[in-house]
């Protein structure tokens, strides 16, 4: 399993990352945006990371996961809420009419949303189970219920 380990690549989302931010003048929404996005791909990597230097949580990706090879795996783990932020309100869109107003649309039938609801899905748990054992093995110093 040791040429599953390779833990930091090189790659393109992270230069476009880098070219996005740039390209946008500071305190800009898109330029706060480029940063969160740079931050957010730089845990992902950091955490992929983590985990493939461990040959048994990597083996788990593959075999848990379905994944031909662990290394295809970004280090993303989804949230853990749907929807989050919804109030489960009625289902609608907000769209510009053709005098350049905000209107919105609601669905025809009257649904309503199913608001925020915890992510239960089960590649969801594995991943943060690995993610989360990774972790552990790289902070040994810090212990399962302290405040450490």
């Amino acid at each position: 399993m040791s040429d599953l380990v390779s833990p930091k690549e090189p790659d393109t989302l992270a230069t476009a990352l880098a070219e996005l931010t740039a390209s946008h003048p500071p305190g800009s929404r898109l330029h706060t945006l480029g940063i969160d996005l740079q931050r957010s791909h730089s845990r992902n990597l950091d955490r992929r990371a983590a985990v493939l230097k461990h040959p048994d949580l990597a083996k788990r990706l593959a075999d848990e996961l379905d994944y031909a090879n662990p290394r295809q795996w970004n280090g993303y783990i989804p949230p853990s809420t749907v929807n989050p932020g919804d109030p489960g309100g009625m289902c609608c869109a907000a769209v510009i009419d053709p005098y350049g107003g905000l209107r919105f649309i609601y669905n025809q039938l009257g649904r309503r949303a199913i608001g925020e609801q915890p992510n239960n899905s089960p590649q969801r748990k594995i991943l943060a189970e690995i993610s989360t054992e990774a972790w552990r093995r790289e902070h040994p110093e810090t212990r399962e219920g302290t405040n450490d």
